[in-house]
């Protein structure tokens, strides 16, 4: 798969979005990865997708991915736990800033993504993600915040297959 980018331009691009009022709204944003922010409506793998330069409709760039249309936190974990797709499953100690930290819905909560903006030695330590919980906090829906309420609710590393993360 062709490279489209690297994982610390992943986080420097995630970055750009902090701070310029974006509104929390689920199933928005990321349609158009070409825009300077990932739309003033946006959710959380909207975010993601934007930031790695990707539509969140999976169908425009990979007709051939079978696990599901859309750029999805449930679809990203199914991918990375499965042996095919264009998502890794990550050892928690081996993440890398620009990697996904996501967890998939369960017991009808929906689930999460953000992007891994720095690690020590046992995982991720910040992460900038896009949520309903960042706008009502802070203002704006893309924040970077500690990395706990992802390990609260059993997030995994996703390494995505068309970003190199040196």
């Amino acid at each position: 798969m062709k490279v489209l980018a690297t994982g610390p331009e992943v986080v420097a691009r995630a970055r750009t979005a902090s701070g310029r009022g974006i509104k929390y709204a689920m199933g928005l944003g990321g349609m158009k990865p070409d825009l300077e922010i990932p739309g003033l409506n946006c959710d959380c793998t909207g975010f993601c997708a934007w930031a790695n330069r990707v539509s969140r409709y999976v169908e425009k760039w990979n007709p051939m991915y079978e696990l599901g249309d859309w750029f999805e936190s449930t679809v990203i974990v199914r991918d990375a736990k499965s042996p095919f797709g264009f998502v890794d499953l990550v050892p928690m100690k081996l993440a890398r800033p620009g990697m996904l930290f996501v967890w998939g819905d369960v017991k009808g909560r929906s689930g999460h993504a953000g992007i891994i903006t720095e690690v020590a030695a046992a995982g991720p330590v910040r992460v900038i993600h896009c949520s309903r919980g960042n706008e009502k906090a802070y203002g704006d829906a893309v924040y970077e915040t500690d990395a706990g309420i992802f390990y609260r609710n059993g997030a995994i590393v996703a390494r995505l297959g068309f970003v190199d993360y040196v």
